[in-house]
């Protein structure tokens, strides 16, 4: 644990400190990781790990309030049932649950951190921010990846800079490819499977293009709430304001041209190698990402609709989806097509 607390702190900050609240524990420089069978189902999996800010704040004696409940530690809690459970008939560390806990561990850190950083001293944690909570955390597992030499989300072994191959079932990424025009915000609206995997694609892309580790570590300073903390991200990286839906518009862009690794600026997730990023006395190494290597369920690369409708899932302000034209076209070409209200257009020409 002590090396993933120096690769995300050297990211994001502390996870607790000086506050001016009198109803939040003081900072006593400890972490506590409670180790049950969170199920009590005696199995592996399930909720592997989670993290409740009701553990920060001074025990109330209302047992109506939270706080009532509040262990007053800066805490979180483990599944010991699968970090315990070997692949094989000896434990190792490299087995695939104990794994998924160190993966599970840098997770729920972000989460912790988050609250401080974000909640406590700038007060931007707004109630329909989980996607950027839950997009950060995930961003930190692929940060950390290849120092853990685990798969995290990418799906691809992290000490493997490169796209991987075809036929990738591993990782956030299939499901993303299925599920690509959720809105990012609608969490857990569709499936909340779905929704890891939509702001995990979201915020990988953010982070090969935006920054690396720098991207997180903007992210926890950012005094901003929804859509105008990642403009602000974006304008901090570049020195030029960009609007959100533009920068949909451009993530649209990197998926479809995801199997090039000579993709325009901003829209890159493959450059065939890692992206590398340094702070806080660390070097952070993001692996490339070609999704059509990805397959769920039938879908192999991203969703794309062909019909004379694009998207089917509830559109907010926050969604993108794909369309594609079939088959080769030359000459002139109409084609007019049913998009759910407030969609914008626009056109990507492929040689």
């Amino acid at each position: 644990f002590n090396d993933v607390y120096d690769w995300v702190t050297g990211m994001l900050g502390p996870e607790w400190g000086p506050h001016g609240y009198s109803n939040l524990i003081p900072q006593d420089d400890q972490i506590t990781i409670l180790l049950c069978d969170i199920a009590g189902d005696n199995q592996p999996g399930g909720y592997v790990g989670y993290y409740w800010s009701k553990d920060n704040f001074v025990k109330g004696d209302d047992p109506t309030y939270l706080d009532y409940y509040s262990a007053e530690r800066i805490m979180f809690t483990i599944d010991a049932v699968s970090f315990g459970c070997p692949e094989g008939g000896t434990w190792e560390i490299t087995d695939y649950w104990p794994e998924e806990i160190l993966s599970t561990l840098a997770h729920e850190f972000q989460h912790m951190i988050h609250f401080y950083q974000r909640g406590v001293l700038h007060d931007a944690m707004a109630s329909g921010d989980t996607w950027i909570n839950e997009m950060a955390s995930q961003v930190v597992e692929d940060l950390i990846a290849d120092k853990m030499d685990v798969i995290g989300p990418r799906g691809v072994e992290g000490a493997d800079g490169t796209a991987g191959s075809p036929g990738n079932g591993d990782g956030r990424l299939p499901l993303f490819n299925a599920y690509n025009d959720v809105s990012l915000s609608d969490w857990g609206g569709t499936d909340v499977y779905a929704s890891y995997s939509i702001v995990y694609a979201f915020g990988a892309w953010l982070a090969r293009n935006y920054g690396g580790a720098m991207l997180l570590n903007r992210l926890m300073q950012c005094p901003l709430t929804g859509p105008a903390s990642i403009e602000y991200l974006v304008e901090q990286a570049t020195g030029s304001p960009e609007r959100f839906p533009r920068l949909l518009q451009r993530w649209g862009t990197a998926q479809i041209l995801s199997d090039t690794t000579d993709a325009p600026a901003g829209c890159v997730y493959n450059t065939g190698a890692f992206f590398p990023s340094d702070i806080g006395g660390h070097t952070y190494r993001l692996g490339s990402i070609n999704l059509y290597n990805y397959s769920y369920d039938g879908q192999v690369g991203p969703l794309m609709y062909s019909g004379g409708t694009v998207g089917t899932s509830p559109h907010l302000s926050t969604s993108c989806a794909l369309y594609r034209v079939p088959g080769t076209v030359t000459g002139t070409f109409s084609r007019t097509v049913k998009m759910p209200s407030g969609m914008i257009a626009s056109l990507l020409l492929r040689p």
